[in-house]
């Protein structure tokens, strides 16, 4: 894989070439692709080297031990990692071989969501007829998370009166 490590000194002296020099030969498989150039930013030089392909989190770790065993003077670094021609033509070729796949077995429409049919209002009682009117109009310029606020109140009061007529209802135990 191909490897870019930028490291920035302040300023670059000679020995700091060597250091980035050493440092690639130090990760690289190839001693041939090792390459030190000065970056386009100032006091900042760039190290560009092959390394055996590996996943990269091992490969930082890595690269981060020889960095701190060669280059002492360094102020920051950055590590890159440049896919090859190869590798890109590849991950190209993948991409468009999804893309077919996708446009040849294209998923099918959702089916749209069936709407209740409204509440037949003639079915409740006078009560329960009065209690809807009752929310419907506290709930009328209500906010959607107020709405559910609101009858979640609702469900906790009412299960409190249930709770409260039962306990009133059963009869107490007996005393010996």
């Amino acid at each position: 894989m191909h490897v870019e490590v930028r490291i920035q000194f302040n300023p670059v002296k000679d020995a700091d070439w060597e250091a980035m020099r050493d440092m690639a030969n130090k990760l690289t498989h190839r001693k041939a692709s090792v390459e030190v150039v000065a970056d386009e930013k100032p006091n900042w030089l760039m190290a560009k080297f092959m390394m055996p392909t590996e996943a990269q989190y091992k490969a930082v770790d890595k690269i981060d031990k020889v960095i701190r065993l060669y280059v002492t003077s360094r102020w920051d670094t950055t590590i890159n990692f440049r896919p090859t021609e190869a590798a890109k033509a590849r991950a190209d070729r993948k991409a468009e071989k999804a893309k077919a796949k996708r446009a040849a077995n294209p998923k099918p429409k959702k089916k749209p969501k069936e709407e209740r049919p409204p509440l037949d209002r003639s079915k409740l009682s006078a009560e329960q007829q009065q209690f809807m009117a009752l929310l419907e109009e506290a709930m009328k310029d209500m906010s959607i998370f107020e709405m559910e606020t609101f009858l979640a109140r609702v469900l906790v009061q009412g299960i409190r009166e249930l709770d409260t007529n039962r306990s009133a209802s059963e009869e107490p135990p007996p005393q010996d």
